[in-house]
């Protein structure tokens, strides 16, 4: 696996403004505007309403040619463009990808420009307040879109076909919202996580069973020294 980063909302302590990046690649996530801790579905997590969300400075890794993204978290309203995960500057035709819920109805959906293309999973109703995990992964031309329930089983899946090119965009990585007004939403953060590759359906579902999206880091007990006075 190329992990980018890796979110946690509850290795964020349910204080502060900060939640640390579990990849070792230190793209910490801050608090912005009106996000607050809560819990959801009894996990620790951001509550992001409207506009605001976790900002992870901008990277060029964030426009990978292949990638997998991982977001668990909850829905406080259902309707319109929910904006889940985004690398966008804002409005308007620039170069910028969003990751939303519904901006096709009811479906698990990717818009990047300039290519304008707007690609989508399968149509499924959702429940508000309860936690998914939806993943989006690119492989070449060939788009996989899944939905999992908090248990980690897949119950939605669908693959769809377009070779367009990202084109670069500068902006930070928005956890929570789509960088635009048009993807606004209200929604629970528990975890998320971003693959500068193409997962295995394997990887991907094991990925997705985890219910911090993979465990943390293992801890390294310090190396004690033992020495022996008596020695000559």
């Amino acid at each position: 696996m190329a992990t980018e980063g890796h979110w946690v909302a509850a290795d964020g302590g349910g204080t502060g403004t900060t939640v640390p990046d579990r990849s070792g690649n230190t793209r910490t996530g801050t608090l912005t505007g009106g996000c607050f801790w809560q819990t959801i579905g009894g996990a620790p997590a951001v509550r992001c309403p409207a506009s605001d969300y976790v900002s992870v400075l901008h990277h060029t890794v964030w426009d990978a040619a292949n990638f997998t993204a991982f977001y668990r978290g909850a829905l406080h309203a259902i309707g319109g463009a929910l904006g889940l995960l985004a690398h966008s500057p804002g409005g308007g035709v620039q170069p910028k990808w969003v990751m939303s819920f519904g901006q096709t109805a009811n479906a698990l959906t990717f818009h990047f420009q300039t290519a304008g293309a707007t690609l989508n999973g399968p149509t499924i109703t959702l429940s508000i307040d309860t936690v998914y995990v939806f993943v989006v992964r690119r492989n070449g031309s060939t788009w996989t879109f899944k939905i999992f329930n908090a248990a980690g089983t897949e119950i939605s899946t669908g693959t769809v076909t377009n070779a367009s090119a990202f084109s670069a965009a500068t902006a930070p990585l928005a956890l929570g919202w789509g960088g635009e007004s048009f993807f606004n939403s209200d929604t629970w953060l528990v975890a998320s996580r971003f693959e500068s590759a193409a997962l295995s359906d394997t990887e991907l579902a094991t990925v997705a069973a985890h219910p911090e999206l993979g465990p943390a880091p293992p801890v390294v007990a310090p190396v004690r020294t033992r020495f022996n006075a008596g020695l000559n």
